[in-house]
């Protein structure tokens, strides 16, 4: 996942070609959560709904998904076209394989409304076209390509785990669950480990948890400090699990400084920060598994 983690997946995108492409106007540019995809909206005019979301993701590709596609050359780029949206006329994917399991995807989606003159393919193609030297050698965070930059972006989420392992006391597994996401799991189950993992760690960008810490719903969070970081911690299922201690979230706000508004057209949007998040039964594991990620920084 390293060379995955370390993609920009911003900086594969261009806004003023996807507004060439579209016929529409560029409205935000936005990483996902979990950051490994960033998205680019258009819309007819400012404050209209976007029509056009342009996904580009770097992701693992596996054998079943490159023997379904279909090679093509755009840009002078050798392509998959993705078929896994067939009969799907609101979208379409191609892929641009860095090796056998990697791979940079594209994915086109339009909402329908009648505003558009153009199908996801033709939009697809015709952008990938613009931006396919980009792709070729794509940016890393490091690059400092767009702003503002992510410095959580390339943190390992299975690395420095070391006293998280020490804490649990046996031998573990660690799975990647995307390039940014970890789960540790023992390597003999014992009755009563939690179905899914026992440590689930992800680095990503989202609401900042720390502004309210009154009850929401059901759900009590408590404010708590990790590494010298504000965040918030809640259990869930309290009587399941091991010892019936239930799963423990916490959520921690690895920068506070750097902010990204979710909608850049609509100065009354929230904004976003980075974030990282783990949950298991054990609230001290948890702990020491944020406690290590910090230390890659």
């Amino acid at each position: 996942m390293g060379r995955l983690r370390m993609v920009d997946t911003c900086a594969l995108h261009d806004p003023a070609a996807a507004a060439e492409a579209t016929g529409m106007q560029a409205e935000d540019l936005m990483p996902s959560d979990d950051l490994s995809t960033c998205t680019l909206q258009l819309a007819p005019k400012a404050g209209d709904l976007p029509v056009w979301r342009l996904n580009a993701t770097a992701r693992e590709v596996d054998e079943r998904t490159r023997s379904k596609a279909t090679p093509l050359s755009i840009g002078g780029v050798d392509v998959l076209k993705l078929n896994d949206d067939a009969g799907d006329a609101d979208a379409c994917g191609y892929l641009y394989p860095l090796s056998e399991t990697e791979g940079l995807e594209l994915r086109v989606r339009q909402r329908p409304t009648g505003q558009q003159r153009k199908d996801s393919c033709e939009v697809a193609a015709t952008y990938l076209g613009a931006v396919a030297r980009y792709w070729k050698n794509p940016a890393t965070w490091s690059d400092k390509v767009t702003s503002p930059m992510l410095s959580t972006g390339a943190i390992d989420p299975c690395g420095k785990l070391d006293a998280a392992v020490e804490h649990f006391g046996r031998p573990v597994r660690f799975r990647y669950d995307g390039p940014h996401s970890c789960t540790m799991y023992p390597q003999t189950p014992a009755p009563g480990d939690p179905l899914g993992g026992l440590l689930t760690v992800t680095v990503g960008l989202d609401d900042d948890p720390t502004g309210d810490t009154s009850e929401v719903g059901s759900d009590k969070y408590e404010p708590i400090t990790v590494a010298g970081r504000p965040g918030v911690s809640t259990v869930l299922n309290v009587g399941g699990g091991p010892a019936g201690t239930g799963t423990c979230y916490l959520t921690v706000v690895a920068d506070d400084e750097v902010k990204v508004r979710r909608d850049l057209t609509d100065p009354a949007q929230t904004e976003a920060v980075q974030l990282i998040k783990a949950w298991s039964y054990d609230c001290d594991l948890a702990t020491k598994a944020i406690e290590g990620l910090f230390t890659q920084r």
